[in-house]
């Protein structure tokens, strides 16, 4: 399985510098023109599942890049939503020295994602996966079945890259390919992690998700279009 996973684009709030938070504030007209120069890009890879936060820009992202693949399914889930900043929201990020104490908690945040990113990987074993379904391949060579899309906010990628930098403990796969990504991701940039399976150590040992990081935060798209 190839996970693609996107940023959302550009909102009145990303371009006046105010915390958005979970803040359900749509895309406006760049961020579509932002989303559509990436549905161009993104139209011959052949997305078969699609995950978005159930937030307005998250959503409509994903909504223009599937426009260009009509039989993909979009699954609305609130655990890719943007952390929760609390009294923070809706003012200047350049006066906010500190996140408040009623933001959520980077643990419940990584928390929330790893289940997310755990329910994938389950939903798509070899074993498991469903007739019709992306099936994560049994090596890195192995394309498997198809691709999935996950649409999601600059504290969320943040949040998986802890993950993934850890070894993601807890979530069942081991991602390396970690070298040069850094934490800021631009608006509809995207990030692209292979998943795959291999036999455990062992006699009868299970199967292990193995995972590598292909790609962090590129946005080619915005710059053809500058061009």
């Amino acid at each position: 399985m190839l996970l693609y996973i996107v940023r959302h684009g550009q909102t009145d709030h990303n371009k006046l510098g105010l915390v958005q938070g979970t803040l359900d504030v749509p895309l406006n007209a760049t961020g579509r023109a932002q989303a559509a120069r990436l549905a161009q890009h993104l139209a011959l890879v052949p997305f078969r599942q699609a995950y978005t936060s159930d937030l307005k820009r998250a959503e409509e992202t994903a909504r223009i890049v599937l426009a260009e693949h009509p039989k993909c399914v979009l699954n609305l889930d609130e655990r890719l939503r943007e952390r929760g900043l609390g009294s923070a929201e809706g003012r200047p990020w350049a006066g906010a020295a500190a996140l408040p104490a009623d933001a959520e908690p980077e643990a419940e945040l990584d928390f929330r994602l790893a289940a997310w990113l755990s329910s994938l990987i389950a939903a798509h074993t070899p074993l498991a996966s469903p007739a019709g379904t992306p099936r994560t391949p049994t090596s890195p060579s192995d394309p498997g079945s198809g691709t999935v899309l996950a649409v999601t906010h600059s504290l969320c990628l943040d949040g998986l890259l802890r993950l993934f930098r850890a070894g993601a403990a807890g979530v069942g796969a081991d991602v390396g390919g970690l070298d040069g990504t850094g934490t800021h991701v631009g608006e509809t940039a995207v990030t692209i992690v292979r998943l795959w399976w291999e036999e455990g150590a062992g006699y009868a040992a299970p199967l292990v998700c193995r995972g590598r990081v292909e790609a962090w935060g590129t946005a080619d798209h915005l710059e053809d279009a500058d061009a």
